[in-house]
């Protein structure tokens, strides 16, 4: 039983290095946690870390060109 307490304590720890990791990243994050019931009384735990930029542009769409009307065509 004292191997399975180390194992969740590692997955803790792991848990809090991914959260810490987005809160000292400048852009968007992204943390999702699944876990799963597997066979023979273990689960499966799946910690999901990832970081996207953000960047929002100022946009001015370009002038449209006139290309007549539907009946010249």
């Amino acid at each position: 039983m004292e191997k399975n307490k180390s194992d969740i304590e590692q997955a803790k720890i792991q848990l809090l290095k991914s959260f810490d990791y987005i809160m000292n990243f400048s852009g968007f994050g992204h943390l999702e946690v699944d876990i799963r019931i597997l066979k023979r009384g273990q689960k499966e735990i799946l910690i999901r870390c990832g970081r996207e930029h953000r960047l929002v542009l100022d946009f001015q769409e370009p002038d449209k060109v006139s290309t007549g009307s539907a009946s010249e065509l």
